[in-house]
This record gives C-alpha cells, structure tokens and sequence, in this order.
C-alpha cells in the first residue's frame, strides 16, 4: 500500500477549509481521509489482500453532511488493484473527528468487481429526514455487449440503525440512465415509485450479520 502513505490529520467539524455542514471537501482534505479508508480495502472481503490497491475519489467528491449535531464525510471512491482486473465502487462514510471509516454495505447483486466509475446524479433529501441522500449512477461492463452500462445507487441517511448510511435496492432500481441529473427529478423519480409501490421502496439493505454502529 505505499502508493497511499499519505499523512493522516483528523478533521474537526467544520475544520475542512472552504467547507461548511452539507457541503463539498476540497479534493486535499478528502485524500486526507484515504487511509482510513486504505484500512477497510486490506482487511475487509471482497477485496484482493495480496495486491496493492490505489484508491480514486469518484462520483463528483467527497461532501461533508450533519447528523445529529456530528459531522460526516461521504466519500465516493473507486478502488483497484495493481496486476489485477477488479475494480470496486463504493461509498465511504467516515466521523471526521476520530477518522473510523465505515463503507456502507451492498448486497452482492450490487457489488460489481469491474465497476468503471461513478457520477453523481445528485444529493438531495430523498427519504425527508432533513439529512443529504447520494444518488449516482455505476458504470459497469455490459454482459452481453462489449460496451458500458450504467444502474442507478441511492444511499440513504439512516442514523441509529447500525450504519449512517444505508443502500436502498429497490431505490436504485428506479433511478435509470434516462433521469436527468438533477435533485428535483431525482426526487420526483423516486417518489413516483413509493407511491405506486408503498414505503418499502425506500427500504435498506441489511447486511445478515450484525455491524457495529459507526462511531
């Protein structure tokens, strides 16, 4: 992992320079926050343990948002590995004070291990908590044609249930290529769904064994 010894300064709340509570990190400040994140790609599964892995901030930066008075850092990475063909998309959500880093689960169906790259569709408050949801779009190989396609991924605030965030399936489903990049029809989208299919739409996956809460 040398290509990410990178000097490791947690940041208090508010202490990210130009950046205020629901707002973007400066790119310098995000790529303190790496390491953290270094950790959980060398001991966690799926990932290769015996390849050196580079970490790419993704999907339009890292935004820092308030959750009951506390400040958290979304970081969107895509992480690959050095000789090898795997390349993983996720979302990391880390507390900023003590730098524990968490990456928020995804069920296998959703964990790509040849994700090309991530765009952020939006930020916006999805589930009405008053706390930013992230929606993007995952770019992952066609399996049927030699080209790229993309799915839709919601990431949900989901405070006091394990994880800070949470991975919404049947959200994601509903959010096509064909959504303008924008909150209101990204809102508009899923709202849609909800009311044609009830609240389970906005439903979290759950890991089968237990995690612990972020800290």
């Amino acid at each position: 992992m040398r290509a990410l010894v990178i000097s490791l300064l947690a940041l208090p709340i508010g202490a990210c320079a130009g950046a205020g509570p629901n707002q973007a990190i400066p790119f310098r400040d995000a790529r303190k926050l790496i390491p953290a994140i270094a950790e959980l790609v060398r001991t966690q599964e799926p990932f290769p343990h015996t390849a050196k892995a580079r970490i790419e901030l993704a999907g339009g930066g890292a935004i820092e948002v308030r959750i009951g008075g506390e400040s958290r850092v979304l970081i969107p990475v895509r992480i690959r590995f050095e000789g090898l063909g795997n390349s993983y998309c996720r979302l990391a959500v880390v507390n900023p004070r003590n730098a524990h880093a968490e990456f928020v689960p995804l069920p296998v169906s959703a964990d790509h291990d040849n994700c090309r790259g991530m765009q952020r569709m939006a930020a916006v408050d999805v589930n009405r908590d008053g706390i930013p949801d992230l929606v993007f779009q995952v770019e992952i190989p066609s399996n049927r044609y030699d080209v790229t396609v993309s799915e839709g991924a919601v990431y949900l605030s989901n405070p006091g249930h394990g994880t800070t965030y949470c991975y919404a399936p049947v959200a994601s489903r509903a959010v096509g290529s064909d959504v303008p990049f924008d909150s209101n029809s990204v809102r508009a989208v899923v709202e849609a769904e909800a009311a044609r299919h009830g609240k389970q739409v906005l439903d979290c996956y759950a890991p089968s064994s237990p995690r612990k809460p972020a800290q």
